[in-house]
């Protein structure tokens, strides 16, 4: 669904200090009262005069994100905090600077609100106050020309109506458009006042009379009904929203988001309000927050949807109707998969991506942009360790210089030591595109080939703040999972990505673009990737951090490095599976989720996909995450369904889910071993359990230790690594002396993520061993998707629609589900459960609101379903019926995409599970069968040098030599495991070959032969 963004015509500037104090005084005083104590407008005056321009431009910098967020695309703010002429220009300095800030993603309308209320020093001389307005401060403020409207508060007690009308003319006569805060506590006369003078809006009107509905509706004066501030202060008097209609009124809504009467900042809880307390229909209220909220602030070709009208414009992902707007009020921001601002969104940022930055003719950056700010509504990496010597610090700067002209680099010497010095890093922020990235649409995408395109897509989606962790240091997941080391780095590649022509490869050494080369064929791979490879004595913890801080190596996780991550749902399936499964070996004669509660933590890139993936199940998952902007950023993606600081409160509240058999999912804002242990100690049963803690990364933000905040620990990781390290153990010991206490209480299923959290636990000393040294849990890989799911060819397989359009993403949906129809058909009984699992899966996507991000899906398939379903998508191209490509891929947490002892070769028994030919083999198969880019990593999810893994991006774009790749690629990619997990002994993998055999066997001197064991 499309639809006009909102506009939000009345709203106020926020001064650095709210007023909290006051709301707690409401429970005994009218807002009148505090006013007359010295709260009220008055206290914010206090606030907005003792703080400078950049305070109060840093505090509304928050307010004007959180509008965007919310989909809102036109804001009037008011001044009115200074109410003397100098403070009165600085707060709409202020709103200006906005503005021009964020000009590409919302309109700012400035009004000056010199007449909100009279100033201490003019209590007993308010003729002299109205003519300070009237002979100075209009007059100046239209000098300067920073302000639209002007606004008059005309209410019994702040403006008479004849004040307030000689202000108004006198604004009129300096150019102004005038608007009135009207009856709002009781009738005094505005409502007619706005009719006389013709203003554009009279705003509150809960106190209006007849008379002044009449002068409304007469004179064409939008009634602007601000529901959220008769909310916000305990009344039930609301503006007769019926009755101004039945009037013919034009009825807008707004948020009035200010800090004493109503922080609101969400036209749909607005819409709420209006037709729960306003009996407004559904339609009504959504006009109330697009066109006639636009024409109230005279922009009448905005709010709508028409030729020629402004495109600003809302494009909703799992919201197919208005009456769901109001509907999920707060909660609709997860809905709006993309906000289109004068039909230029994508358009702007493919100019920030070819224009900001210049190149000499070999590709070195020629200049200097201006550094952007770092958004304090993103999550930050904390700052990086590492023990380099003086020497090597200058040789790192030395070595970021290289990407740089020579006359730049005294500049930039300067600013990389700075950057070193406060970050651990050189992430070359200046060269950060200003525009929040996302993957836009191919058909905006600049580039020569559909290949190039296609992975410019796949890197920006990488880094969308949607989806990355820490989107602005290029971390896509788990803590230190990196697109690139720096942004000089992103925008060489980029630009080699522009240039390339079909006869091209672009090569990739740990984020560093090492140019394009010749290629022999089209059919050649177009990028080869690699991240963090070393030389095998070398490759431990203390060598990479200090190679990352020397710009030479970086960790590339699995998907963050190769370009191929969508968000969490990439996790959800396997997670979804897993669990389940967990719970089949918990209690087998209660395979159920319903009633079980599944205790983690982890809210990040991967871990957040837990409680979408339980409460598809159907169980209660109990989550906790130290990090609240991680938490608060799964809630408000409708992946998190409630959230507690309060642990009394927590297992209350589990205690009902349990009793009730909810599907829920339930977040604590804490330590996950204040968790484990308050779980431990209670008469509550926890049914499953496991741990997402980035503990691959366990002394430098992947692991935070028990009674320390996120900011003390970040500080003590830099200042002390050693006691950190040694309270980071101290965590694990508690963490798994709670885990068996459980494990002995509740009969609980304890399971290994493979994030080396048991393989730490055992480096700490932790109880994880028995008696005879066999460790006391094994990994969902030994138990769960290794022999049922590996060992069957099925793993995480993917694609991606670049179009970027939904529908198109459903289409695809329906092509899986019917190739898993046709194989379930046909297929032996040992993978139906796998078959009608992923049948599910797929019939239920929609449903489930799983991206973030691109419009991808993933789907735990096998060797013939994955080379069915990519044929069938790129026959839909071929015929019209998807109009750009598709790119397909995988996560390397694959069949054959990762050797790793402690995770994806943990149920190989044969002693090669230390060993890493099967990845290596497996990327330079899938470069010389047809894949579009192949990538091969060290470490992933179980640590540096614990891991190697690789994986793909293919490009289906309708041709026949795409079918032909897909087709051999494909087998390859996943056959080629199998053939591996066979030889080890696994069953299933000998029964999957054996079968494979038979059906890719051409005749006796061609096709699949592979080696079959004698067991």
């Amino acid at each position: 669904m499309i639809t006009p963004g909102f506009v939000d015509p009345h709203t106020h500037i926020f001064p650095p200090k709210d007023r909290s104090n006051e709301f707690t005084m409401r429970v005994n005083k009218t807002y009148q009262e505090i006013a007359a104590a010295g709260g009220g407008i008055l206290s914010s005056v206090r606030a907005c005069r003792e703080a400078t321009l950049e305070q109060i431009y840093e505090r509304n910098k928050q307010s004007v994100q959180r509008f965007i967020l919310n989909g809102t695309t036109t804001v009037e703010i008011k001044s009115g905090y200074g109410l003397d002429t100098e403070n009165e220009i600085k707060l709409l300095q202020v709103i200006q600077r906005l503005k021009e800030e964020y000009k590409d993603y919302i309109d700012i309308v400035p009004t000056f609100l010199g007449a909100h209320a009279f100033p201490p020093e003019y209590k007993e001389k308010r003729d002299d106050y109205v003519e300070l307005i009237c002979k100075e401060m209009i007059p100046e403020v239209a000098k300067l020309n920073i302000a639209e409207y002007c606004d008059v508060f005309c209410e019994n007690g702040y403006f008479s109506a004849e004040q307030a009308e000689r202000l108004l003319l006198v604004a009129r006569d300096h150019g102004m458009n005038l608007r009135l805060h009207a009856d709002e506590f009781e009738d005094s006369r505005a409502a007619e006042l706005a009719g006389k003078l013709k203003a554009h809006s009279a705003d509150h009107l809960m106190a209006i009379s007849d008379a002044g509905i009449m002068a409304l509706a007469q004179n064409g004066v939008v009634a602007t009904m601000l529901p959220g501030t008769t909310i916000y202060l305990g009344k039930n008097s609301f503006a007769p929203a019926r009755k101004l209609i039945n009037a013919g009124c034009r009825v807008a809504l707004a948020s009035d988001h200010n800090p004493g009467s109503s922080v609101f900042n969400c036209q749909p809880m607005m819409m709420n309000f209006a037709m729960t307390y306003g009996k407004m229909l559904v339609e009504e209220a959504f006009q109330g927050i697009t066109r006639n909220s636009a024409i109230a602030l005279g922009r009448h070709n905005v709010g709508i949807i028409d030729e020629g009208a402004e495109a600003d414009l809302l494009v909703w992902n799992g919201i197919d109707s208005l009456a769901q707007i109001p509907y999920y009020h707060y909660e609709c921001s997860q809905f709006i998969s993309h906000t289109i601002k004068r039909g230029s969104m994508y358009q702007k940022l493919a100019e920030e991506i070819t224009q900001r930055v210049k190149f000499d003719s070999q590709n070195r950056i020629a200049n200097i942009p201006e550094r952007p700010p770092l958004e304090p509504q993103f999550d930050h990496a904390p700052k990086r360790q590492h023990t380099l010597t003086e020497n090597q610090k200058e040789l790192a700067i030395k070595n970021h210089l290289k990407y740089f002209t020579k006359d730049l680099h005294p500049q930039l010497s300067e600013i990389f030591k700075n950057e070193l010095e406060d970050y651990g890093h050189i992430y070359m922020f200046n060269y950060m595109p200003k525009a929040h990235l996302e993957a836009m649409p191919f058909e905006y995408i600049p580039g020569k080939t559909k290949e190039a395109r296609a992975m410019i897509h796949m890197i920006l989606n990488n880094l969308d703040p949607k989806v990355a962790q820490f989107p602005q240091e290029l971390i896509t997941y788990g803590s230190n999972g990196a697109v690139f080391s720096n942004w000089g780095q992103f925008q060489i590649t980029l630009k080699y990505l522009q240039q390339m022509s079909e006869n091209q490869c672009l090569h990739m050494n740990s984020g560093h673009p090492t140019g394009l080369w010749p290629k022999l064929s089209k059919s050649s791979p177009s990028a080869v990737i690699s991240n963090g490879m070393m030389i095998p004595i070398f490759s431990d913890i203390e060598n990479f951090n200090n190679l990352y801080a020397l710009g030479v190596t970086m960790y590339g996780q699995m998907t963050a490095g190769s370009w191929m991550y969508i968000g969490p749902q990439g996790i959800i399936h396997g997670t979804a599976i897993t669990v389940a499964q967990a719970s089949k070996l918990q209690n087998p004669s209660n395979p159920s989720l319903k009633g079980k509660v599944f205790l983690t933590s982890g809210l990040g890139g991967m871990s957040g996909a837990q409680p979408k993936a339980t409460t598809i199940g159907g169980g209660i998952c109990v989550v906790g995450e130290i990090n609240a902007k991680a938490l608060n950023k799964r809630h408000e993606q409708g992946y998190l369904d409630e959230k507690f600081t309060d642990l009394d409160q927590l297992i209350a509240r589990v205690r009902v889910a349990k009793q009730n058999k909810e599907a829920i999912s339930i977040g604590y804002a804490g330590n996950v071993v204040d968790l484990w242990e308050k779980f431990a100690d209670s008469d509550v049963d926890v049914e499953l359990g496991s741990d997402q803690s980035s503990l691959h990364n366990p002394f430098n933000g992947g692991y935070y230790p028990q009674g320390m905040s996120v900011d003390e620990a970040n500080q003590l990781m830099i200042s002390n690594p050693k006691v950190f390290k040694e309270k980071v153990q101290e965590s694990l010991r508690r963490q798994i002396s709670a885990i068996n206490k459980l494990v002995k209480k509740s009969n609980m299923y304890f399971f290994d993520y493979g994030n080396a959290f048991l393989y730490e636990a055992g480096k700490a000393n932790a109880d994880v061993y028995l008696a005879d040294g066999t460790p006391r849990y094994k990994s969902y890989i030994e138990d769960i998707l290794g022999p049922e799911y590996f060992d069957c060819g099925f793993g995480p397989y993917r694609w991606v629609c670049t179009s970027g359009d939904q529908e198109e993403l459903f289409y695809t949906d329906q092509i899986a589900h019917k190739v898993l129809e046709e194989q379930l058909a046909v297929s032996e009984p040992e993978i139906h459960q796998q078959i009608i699992s992923n049948m599910l899966w797929i019939k239920d996507a929609k449903k489930n609101k799983m991206t973030v991000g691109s419009q991808a899906r993933i789907l735990y398939s096998d060797t013939d379903g994955r080379i069915e379903c990519a044929v069938r998508m790129n026959r839909a191209i071929k015929e019209g019926k998807i109009r750009a490509p598709i790119v397909i891929g995988r996560d390397h947490h694959d069949v054959s995409g990762t050797d790793a002892p402690l995770r994806e070769t943990s149920n190989i028994y044969d002693g090669s599970s230390l060993t890493a030919d099967m990845a290596i083999q497996n990327v330079i198969g899938d470069a010389m069968r047809g894949a579009t880019w192949v990538s091969i990593h060290n470490g992933g999810g179980t640590g540096w040098g614990k891991a190697t893994n690789g994986g793909f991006g293919m490009v289906l774009d309708g041709s026949e030599e795409a079918e032909q790749r897909a087709r051999q690629m494909l087998f390859w990619d996943v056959s080629n495991g199998l053939t591996r997990r066979a030889r080890a002994g696994n069953a299933n993998a000998m029964r999957t070959i054996t079968k494979l055999q038979k059906k890719y066997r051409i005749n006796e001197n061609d096709g699949y032969f592979p080696f079959i064991p004698q067991l």
